[in-house]
């Protein structure tokens, strides 16, 4: 059997608020990210060679059709289109020009054991610093993996159905065999666990895969079903900042408000990620959703979205949260970003609001040349792409020891 693939990358020193998941954990739990001198020092010298090019493309992930130019952006974008099975050489060579930091699996790329061990191994071994390998597996409807019969997995109800019992080390349960699944496929990170509290009766998009319509409750479950993940060595994500659970739309499909000040968010909608904050989450992402109450900055006449804003990542999520690990966009090939930016502009304001992982642009190609080109003229300094750099590299060396 192909075992997945576990090479040790260099990383950099960052702040202890990085150090995720110690004796808390339970007997037995390591650090998911590590910190030390050597660490710092291997991960400078790595950074120090790098292009610009290769630092701006550790800042993407994109789906591994964006890799293949015979797809268009969107056959890329299209989940019933035929989805790249193999990294052929052609998509070798496109990334020596377009280097990425991640690969995001689908379930149209998972065919059965054998053909998912090779992909992940092969995006592992033969692209360019050894891209995290990321997908979708929260449990229950959202579960590329578990989803997928040929793979013979537990499947979850739901994350309410989780906590019903208001046992939160279920939660942990679920997360450690979540997370040991997808490490031995070869998996690094996975966009769970929803921090959303579920607060909306006409919500049909979080719903049950929030743990509970109690901030304090769902607090505790998605810090356990961190530490579920960390003990298996996979990097779990809170989302989706500041709260979806309220919203009423899909923004797959269409914008939506957030119309609560962040007091009112304080009470409620923040809890869990204050709480998931604490307990080290390495990323969060955010959501699509406009915080009409808090910041109306415009952009071609428009409110801009959390995702693309300044205030409420670089200011709130920073500097108030307090949050010091990688911000990271929810996909910016959704409509809600797609029918109102080029992906130029979502890719240059993601960045300039404060984010380090760029998901998903529409337009790969055109949205890292942006990025590219606005360093060479000065409009991004290169010294605000390193220290995303950084913490990317470190991410990666924390859950391949």
């Amino acid at each position: 059997m192909i075992k997945a693939h576990s090479t040790v990358f260099p990383a950099v020193l960052v702040s202890a608020a990085l150090i995720l998941f110690c004796s808390s954990c339970g007997p037995g739990s390591r650090k998911l990210i590590p910190e030390s001198r050597r660490d710092s020092l291997a991960v400078e010298k790595v950074l120090a060679s790098m292009t610009l090019r290769e630092k701006v493309g550790q800042m993407f992930i994109v789906r591994p059709e964006a890799l293949d130019p015979s797809y268009s952006n969107a056959e890329v974008r299209d989940i019933s289109s035929p989805g790249l099975l193999t990294i052929e050489e052609e998509v070798v060579e496109f990334d020596r020009k377009y280097p990425v930091g991640g690969v995001a699996l689908y379930a149209k790329n998972i065919r059965n054991p054998e053909q998912l061990l090779k992909l992940t191994d092969a995006i592992h071994t033969r692209l360019l610093y050894d891209p995290l390998v990321c997908v979708d597996e929260e449990g229950g409807r959202v579960a590329r993996l578990a989803n997928n019969d040929s793979l013979n997995l537990r499947r979850f109800e739901s994350m309410r159905a989780i906590a019903a019992k208001n046992r939160p080390k279920d939660a942990f349960r679920a997360a450690r065999y979540i997370g040991t699944y997808l490490k031995k496929y070869g998996f690094d990170v996975t966009f769970a666990p929803v921090a959303d509290v579920s607060t909306n009766p006409r919500d049909t998009v979080i719903g049950p895969r929030s743990f509970s319509s109690d901030p304090d409750v769902a607090a505790k479950f998605v810090v356990q079903y961190l530490k579920g993940l960390a003990r298996a060595r996979v990097a779990g994500c809170l989302k989706h900042y500041p709260g979806q659970g309220n919203a009423s739309k899909d923004t797959h499909y269409n914008p939506d408000y957030i119309r609560k000040n962040w007091e009112e968010l304080e009470d409620c909608e923040l809890r869990t990620f204050r709480a998931g904050i604490a307990a080290g989450a390495p990323l969060i992402m955010s959501a699509h959703l406009v915080a009409i109450e808090i910041d109306t900055t415009l952009f071609n006449g428009m409110y801009i979205p959390v995702s693309l804003s300044k205030l409420m990542l670089d200011g709130k999520l920073r500097g108030v949260l307090g949050f010091k690990g990688l911000i990271i966009s929810d996909g910016l090939d959704m409509k809600a970003i797609m029918a109102r930016y080029q992906s130029r502009d979502s890719a240059l304001m993601a960045i300039d609001a404060g984010t380090d992982l760029v998901l998903l642009p529409y337009d790969f190609r055109h949205a890292f040349e942006a990025v590219v080109s606005a360093v060479e003229k000065g409009e991004i300094s290169e010294e605000r792409i390193d220290r995303s750099v950084r913490k990317i590299l470190l991410l990666k060396r924390g859950i391949r020891r």
